[in-house]
C-alpha cells in the first residue's frame, strides 16, 4: 500500500473561523502543479480530506488532476487529532494508493509516526507538499519513504 500524506495549499489567513479558511490563488496553483506531477508517476486510487474547507478544497483540485470522481471526508484528519486515531480510522482500508489531505502539525506527525513511530517527522511538510510513503501495514515505524513532492516555486 502507498499512503500519500499531503498538506493542504496555501490559505487565507483569516476568516469567520479557522475550519472555513480558503486557499489563496497561490493555493490553487501549488496543489494543480503537484497534482500534475503526482499524476505523471502514481494512480491514486482514493482520496480522504480533513472536513476543513481548505483541504476540502484541496483534495477536491487533486481529485480533478487524478481524474478521480469524488473525495471522501474524515474527521481524523482535522489538525487537532492524533496519528494514532487516524490509523484506527483507517484500519480497514483497502485502497492501493491512498491520498490524505490534512494540515500541520498531523501531516507531519503521521509521517513521523508511520515512517520512525515518533511523532518528529524527516520531513518538512510546506504548503502542498506530497510525501508518498510505502508500508504493508498501517503501523508505526513501517513505512517508507519513496517519494516527496514539492510545489514549483
Amino acid at each position: 500500500m502507498k499512503i500519500m500524506i499531503m498538506r493542504h495549499g496555501e490559505a487565507e489567513a483569516t476568516a469567520l473561523s479557522d475550519g472555513q479558511r480558503p486557499l489563496t490563488e497561490e493555493g490553487i496553483n501549488e496543489v494543480t502543479q503537484v497534482a500534475e506531477l503526482v499524476a505523471e508517476e502514481y494512480v491514486v486510487s482514493k482520496i480522504i480530506a480533513s472536513p476543513l474547507l481548505r483541504a476540502q478544497q484541496t483534495a477536491s483540485l487533486m481529485a480533478t488532476g487524478l481524474n478521480l470522481p469524488a473525495v471522501d471526508t474524515l474527521t481524523e484528519l482535522a489538525p487537532e487529532h492524533k496519528p494514532e486515531s487516524v490509523l484506527k480510522a483507517l484500519a480497514s482500508e483497502e485502497a492501493e494508493v491512498l491520498l490524505l489531505v490534512s494540515h500541520m502539525p498531523l501531516v507531519d506527525q503521521l509521517a513521523g509516526w508511520l515512517l520512525e513511530g515518533s511523532r518528529m517527522s524527516p520531513i518538512a511538510f510546506p504548503t502542498a507538499t506530497v510525501a508518498v510513503l510505502h508500508t504493508d501495514h498501517l503501523a508505526a515505524g513501517v513505512a517508507e519513504l519513496e517519494r516527496v513532492f514539492l510545489a514549483p516555486s
